[in-house]
């Protein structure tokens, strides 16, 4: 089944979860863990023990949430390269004229 590089950019919004769903489970269970990780324990630090600063664990979780960001962007950009060109070319299309040929490329 072909996944959808959008889909994956838009789920990775929340770390993680574009590397699940394009099947890099280990490398998506540990993103959403590093990058979930601290904000429970900014919850819990804050909340129930007052907890002051919370700001190095939430600079954590954003360096991990950038580097989640790039590694899925470098990701998507191999899975494009592995796909390759269209294989259909408009000298490639044998008995067709142009005119068919090019309106076959554009759909």
């Amino acid at each position: 089944m072909k996944k959808s590089s959008i889909t994956a950019l838009f789920l990775s919004l929340i770390s993680g979860l574009g590397h699940i769903y394009l099947g890099r489970k280990i490398s998506g269970f540990f993103y959403l863990l590093f990058f979930g990780g601290p904000f429970l324990v900014v919850f819990f630090l804050t909340f129930l023990f007052g907890y002051r600063d919370p700001m190095v664990l939430l600079v954590i979780s954003l360096i991990v949430w950038i580097i989640c960001m790039i590694d899925i962007s470098i990701t998507l950009l191999r899975r494009g390269e592995e796909l390759g060109p269209l294989p259909v070319t408009s000298g490639e299309i044998e008995g067709q004229d142009q005119h068919t040929a090019s309106l076959m490329l554009c759909s």
